[in-house]
């Protein structure tokens, strides 16, 4: 997952301007790993998974 979260820091979220070998990986990976694709929305702007959920709870 290091090497993922760094491909997606250095090279960012648009998989289209990636390497095609990295993109291709990348898309492997997140096809098997809730972890990476956790990772890859939180790199594409979206909240932390689970985050609404953490502010439902604090609300309360």
């Amino acid at each position: 997952m290091t090497e993922w979260r760094d491909h997606l820091e250095i090279l960012g979220p648009d998989l289209s301007v990636w390497p095609p070998r990295l993109a291709e990986a990348g898309i492997a990976l997140m096809s098997a790993s809730d972890e990476a694709r956790d990772i890859f929305a939180v790199a594409s702007g979206a909240p932390a998974p689970g985050a609404d959920a953490v502010d439902r709870t604090a609300i309360r």
